[in-house]
């Protein structure tokens, strides 16, 4: 009987690898001030960098940042914010403030393109001795 390649790999270990990788995309897109298209952000009023001291949008506290996340199953992947920075929502959708999108609603975005097709281009090789698709 033929081996089915659902059968040897573990599909949710290869969207949790991608999860982290898009996770950390996201962080790095906001620390470098530029949103989930890699356009830059839009800049803060005088009178928030005057109340901050910093010109960075959307770090302040740091817990937008570190509530950053994502969650996989066999099937999909989710990349979202987690409630201990509820108003990472405002600013994504541009609800009442300046919209600074930091995670895609449009569209995936070609950064995000990349990474799902490096990680799944290098996420799988054959062995040969085995017979077994490897992930790694």
């Amino acid at each position: 009987m033929p081996v089915r390649r659902d059968d040897i790999f573990d599909r949710r270990a290869v969207l949790q690898g991608i999860g982290r990788e898009l996770k950390r995309q996201v962080q790095d897109n906001i620390l470098s001030g530029l949103d989930a298209y890699d356009s830059p952000l839009l800049p803060l009023a005088p009178s928030t960098i005057k109340r901050k001291k910093s010109n960075k949008p959307l770090i302040d506290t740091g817990a937008l940042l570190g509530s950053v996340t994502y969650y996989a199953t066999e099937s999909n992947i989710t990349v979202g914010i987690n409630q201990t920075a509820p108003y990472g929502r405002l600013h994504n959708e541009g609800l009442g403030v300046p919209k600074r999108q930091f995670i895609p609603l449009e569209g995936l975005p070609s950064s995000w393109e990349r990474i799902i097709a490096d990680r799944l281009d290098a996420g799988f090789r054959f062995d040969t001795g085995t017979r077994q698709v490897i992930i790694g």
